[in-house]
């Protein structure tokens, strides 16, 4: 069998054969991740989400004054694309990398990617954004290549 038909657990270290579990829909998007070398983050519960949305809407910088100034600060690593000032991962007030700003940037740039009708050019900033913000959770956020 090939190595992309199982999946290991990395809790507990189990390798799950995805034939024998074929008949359960989730699985088929661990499937193409596997195929196309993705990058998973982790899980969260529904309430930890919730509230882990509103921490980050309280630091993000949401004006485009709080954004220039977070660029003079901090320089270009606070935001996915730069010279846009577009998907911002640090808080407005500290030049760190937040990984809920991360998470929120790379399902922001998933969204425009999976739109019909949005100009070519948001979906390839999109694109950008998408990659960068795989590469940080996986650098910053303790994301896992699955």
């Amino acid at each position: 069998m090939k190595d992309y038909l199982y999946i290991i657990c990395p809790e507990s270290n189990k390798t799950l054969n995805l034939i024998s579990i074929s008949g359960k829909q989730i699985l088929y998007r661990y499937l193409n991740k596997l195929q196309n070398g993705g990058v998973l983050a982790p899980k969260l519960k529904w309430g930890d989400v919730q509230r882990r949305n509103r921490l980050w809407e309280s630091k993000k910088p949401k004006s485009i004054k709080d954004r220039k100034n977070l660029i003079k600060k901090c320089g270009k690593r606070c935001f996915l694309i730069h010279k846009k000032l577009k998907y911002p991962v640090c808080s407005k007030n500290k030049c760190e990398i937040n990984c809920d700003g991360v998470r929120s940037a790379r399902n922001n740039a998933a969204i425009i990617i999976n739109r019909k009708n949005v100009k070519l050019e948001s979906k390839i900033w999109a694109n950008t954004a998408y990659r960068n913000a795989q590469y940080l959770g996986l650098e910053y956020c303790n994301w896992q290549i699955v």
